[in-house]
């Protein structure tokens, strides 16, 4: 991925929280420290060297989030740029991942809000049940107001939240946090780095993810080059159409490092419709079917698509879907604490492809007979 330099982020994010861009010179100029670059994720952490406030900068360049900086301490923020005076203390999340890395960080006690509260998986938060204000179209906000963050954590696909102006207006401080752009496994993880930064964790955060790292690490060396790597097929119709990841797509990677080989190989850059018929062939050389949530047997599987019962992974048994951590709401801690941990879900992947360990999968379920 190509970046682009911090400061002419910082620039593009002209009254990112109501102000301007001033002169043009955007304060970034006293940011010449980077405390953090990372290894796989978009964005970087500079350190103001007069105050020691850090500036988060997400970068989007190739992806379609957005890169709304965020400045947290007591020193002198860019102008345009959102800040919050100390570390966050009192924050919303609007997305379940958001959820999940404060989880991973041990500060699920500082969400006074979330967004759909009955699909979130985190046990903690389904215990102190934090106030739900809604979805990003529809937020209550005289309840938001009432809460009294000290910031919102977003996530804008394909166009910023809708809560924005409103936010703006109301001065209360935002970030977007773009790790669903990330196609790197490690990559969505990463972020949570970011969010250690923002609660003043930098350091715990990063040990953090340095063991999530290294254990990714040695599970994908434990896939020797010259095994026979089985076929995988992923995926369920969805209203008409079935969609196949990317080959450089996040799914994909984790696939591939855990030792299989995805059966539908191309050089899109997003997932792609194929239709029934194609569906049926790529099925049909797969020893492996991943990602079956919306049934929760084999005979509920051939009663919905009565033409896969004679394909390999049917008649095999191997048929798994990822909902083995769902919820009475609707939630599935797959896609929720599953971004921060994917070393988890690789250890799953790795246990299907290899037969071993089967018994203990984190996420994965295998389909009833």
């Amino acid at each position: 991925m190509v970046r682009v330099a911090p400061y002419m982020i910082i620039a593009l994010a002209l009254a990112a929280c109501g102000g301007s861009a001033g002169n043009g010179d955007s304060g970034a100029s006293g940011f010449a420290d980077t405390v953090y670059s990372p290894s796989e994720a978009a964005f970087t952490i500079l350190s103001d060297v007069s105050s020691g406030g850090r500036l988060i900068v997400p970068d989007t360049t190739g992806g379609y989030g957005f890169a709304l900086p965020l400045y947290v301490g007591d020193g002198k923020a860019p102008d345009g740029v959102c800040s919050i005076g100390a570390p966050a203390q009192r924050i919303v999340c609007m997305s379940s991942t958001h959820v999940a890395m404060l989880s991973a960080l041990g500060l699920t006690d500082r969400i006074v809000g979330v967004s759909g509260l009955r699909y979130i998986s985190d046990p903690e938060i389904q215990r102190r049940q934090p106030a739900d204000i809604g979805p990003g179209e529809n937020v209550d906000y005289e309840l938001l107001l009432s809460l009294e963050p000290d910031l919102v954590m977003l996530y804008g696909i394909g166009a910023p939240s809708p809560m924005e102006p409103k936010l703006r207006e109301l001065g209360i401080p935002y970030i977007y946090l773009n790790e669903f752009i990330e196609q790197s496994p490690l990559g969505k993880a990463e972020w949570l780095v970011a969010v250690a930064e923002i609660c003043g964790k930098g350091d715990e955060g990063r040990r953090i993810f340095h063991d999530i790292v290294t254990r990714y690490e040695q599970i994908r060396l434990d896939v020797p080059d010259s095994i026979e790597r089985p076929k995988v097929m992923l995926n369920m119709p969805y209203q008409g159409s079935w969609f196949m990841p990317a080959s450089r797509s996040y799914m994909i990677r984790l696939v591939e490092d855990a030792g299989g080989s995805y059966v539908y190989r191309n050089s899109n850059t997003s997932s792609t419709p194929v239709d029934m018929e194609e569906a049926y062939m790529l099925a049909s050389q797969a020893d492996v079917w991943l990602n079956v949530d919306a049934v929760s047997s084999l005979q509920e599987l051939k009663r919905v698509l009565p033409r896969f019962a004679d394909i390999p992974s049917v008649r095999s048994g191997s048929v798994w879907a990822s909902n083995k951590r769902s919820t009475p709401g609707g939630g599935n801690d797959f896609y929720e604490s599953g971004v921060v941990y994917p070393d988890r879900v690789l250890s799953d992947l790795h246990a299907i492809f290899t037969g071993k360990g089967t018994d203990s999968t984190y996420y994965y379920v295998e389909l009833d007979r």
